[in-house]
């Protein structure tokens, strides 16, 4: 997931070591599927390419230009909720 949020950036680069600082200037880079691999078990801090999930998620990017462009509409919280939950 690309990061271009600062506040995020700056919580990611609290927990890694100043030695990474390479992998902090990508954060706001990375392609689809690319991943930042780090933790205790982890001997060096990688990017990585995330494979395929199986099966396929039926999702899309947001068109986000469209959808803020169309009429405001007034929705009802409670039924969002049941639509999500039933």
């Amino acid at each position: 997931m690309k990061l271009t949020n600062q506040d995020d950036q700056n919580l990611i680069k609290s927990i890694l070591p100043d030695t990474d600082n390479y992998f902090t200037s990508a954060l706001s880079s990375l392609g689809r599927q690319e991943a930042l691999l780090v933790g205790d078990a982890m001997v060096n801090t990688s990017i990585i390419k995330v494979d395929n999930a199986d099966p396929l998620p039926q999702s899309l990017d947001v068109d986000v230009y469209n959808e803020w462009s169309k009429k405001w509409q007034q929705m009802i919280l409670d039924q969002v909720i049941n639509k999500m939950i039933n």
